[in-house]
């Protein structure tokens, strides 16, 4: 597949156009920005995004966290599993930083970096 780049929310313009991408690079960004969503706050697909009570409970569930990224990762039909999932949360900012390898139902792994929830 092929969509338009976006990066930090922005469409990227190169040369005077948008900037194009496809293949893994695309299906990454698909990831994160079903990851970035939170689930219900898009009207025409209520079920898009990652349901975020898990990160906003105290004290803060890792396996919850973790369970639910994981859900929203597989969401995507061509992904079969997340092979690898690391998290580093920043209790001060109220971030969490992760990083994943992703299994595509043709066997092949995509690496996902520094997504930030």
């Amino acid at each position: 597949m092929r969509t338009l780049k976006v990066t930090n929310g922005d469409l990227v313009i190169s040369n005077g156009d948008f900037a194009m991408i496809e293949d893994d690079e695309e299906l990454a960004q698909s990831v994160r920005m079903n990851l970035e969503a939170a689930q219900g706050e898009w009207f025409l697909d209520l079920n898009y995004g990652m349901d975020r009570e898990p990160f906003e409970t105290k004290p803060f569930n890792e396996e919850a966290a973790r369970l639910a990224i994981i859900e929203a990762a597989t969401t995507d039909e061509r992904i079969q599993a997340v092979d690898q999932l690391d998290m580093v949360p920043d209790f001060k900012s109220r971030r969490l930083s992760v990083t994943m390898t992703l299994l595509k139902t043709n066997g092949e792994e995509v690496q996902l970096e520094g997504v930030e929830i």
